[in-house]
C-alpha cells in the first residue's frame, strides 16, 4: 500500500511514513491508532514521522487524544552528563472526534486514594460545581491515566522474552498489549500491526477473542510469531479440553 518497489511476498516496505499515510486516510471513522515506543512499534494503524513522535502535529485524517509516558525505572542508568531516559511514550490517535470503544473497564486499576478522603474531595463545591463535577469514586478502580509505571518492561531473565535480539527495541510486553487492545477493541473485532516484530500483538489478540493481522518483513520474526501463536493455540485447546470445562460444555 502506496508502496511502488518490488517486494518479495510477506514483506513490507521500509518506507513506513508514505505507507502510513495511505492506510491513514483508508481508515474508516472512529478507528485507533496507538503507536508504542516513539514509532518504534505499532498497533492498529499508523506512525507519526520518524523523530516526531512526541511533537507530532495530527496525522491528516487523525487526531492525537493522549500521549502515554510508559515509566520504565528499571533501565539502565547510562547517562554520566545528562539524565537517563526512563520511558517511553504511547500515541493515542483517533480517526473521528471520538473513539469507537474505548473500554475503560476493562482496564481499570486500584484506586491510590481511601473512599472516605475522596468522597470528602467530591463534596467541595469547586469539584461540584466544576468541569468533572459528575466524577465518581469507582470501587473497581480507575482511570491508569497517561502514565503507565504498573506494566515492567522486559528484561533478560523472563520466559516471556523471545530473543535478545528482540528485548527493548522490538519485544514489548503482553501486559502493555493487553491493556491496549483491550481498551481499544471488542471481542470479534480486528486489530492490524503492521510491525508485528515476533507476535506479541497477534498473541495476545488471539487470547482476548480479537482477530488479528499481522505483517514483519524480518524473516527470522516471522518464525519466531508463527512459533508463539502456535504456542498459544496449544495452551488454549489444552484450557479447552480440561475436564471441569469440559462438564460444562456439554451440560449447556
Amino acid at each position: 500500500m502506496g508502496n511502488d518497489r518490488q517486494e518479495d511476498p510477506g514483506t513490507v516496505s521500509t518506507s513506513s511514513t508514505g505507507w502510513s499515510l495511505s492506510l491513514s486516510k483508508g481508515l474508516q471513522p472512529d478507528v485507533h491508532s496507538v503507536s508504542v515506543g516513539v514509532s518504534s512499534k505499532i498497533l492498529l494503524s499508523v506512525i507519526p514521522p520518524k523523530g516526531d513522535a512526541i511533537h507530532a502535529r495530527p496525522r491528516p485524517y487523525l487526531d492525537l487524544q493522549a500521549r502515554i509516558v510508559w515509566f520504565q525505572p528499571s533501565r539502565l542508568a547510562q547517562g554520566r552528563i545528562n539524565y537517563t531516559n526512563n520511558y517511553d511514550v504511547i500515541c493515542y490517535f483517533v480517526k473521528g472526534r471520538r473513539p469507537k470503544t474505548f473500554d475503560l473497564d476493562a482496564i481499570r486499576v486500584g484506586q491510590l486514594v481511601e473512599l472516605e478522603h475522596r468522597l470528602r474531595c467530591e463534596r467541595v463545591p469547586s469539584v461540584v460545581n466544576g468541569k468533572f463535577g459528575k466524577t465518581k469514586f469507582n470501587g473497581n478502580g480507575k482511570n491508569p491515566g497517561d502514565v503507565w509505571g504498573d506494566v515492567k518492561q522486559l528484561t533478560y531473565r523472563l520466559k516471556e522474552l523471545v530473543s535478545r535480539e528482540a528485548l527493548n527495541t522490538i519485544q514489548k510486553p503482553e501486559k502493555l498489549m493487553e491493556r491496549l487492545i483491550k481498551a481499544s477493541s471488542a471481542e470479534g473485532d480486528v486489530v492490524l500491526d503492521p510491525f508485528a516484530g515476533v507476535g506479541t500483538c497477534p498473541v495476545v489478540c488471539r487470547r482476548l477473542g480479537r482477530h488479528f493481522i499481522g505483517i514483519e518483513k524480518y524473516k527470522p520474526f516471522v518464525a519466531a510469531a508463527n512459533a508463539r501463536l502456535e504456542e498459544a493455540e496449544r495452551q488454549s485447546a489444552e484450557r479447552l479440553f480440561q475436564p471441569s470445562v469440559a462438564r460444562e460444555i456439554y451440560s449447556a
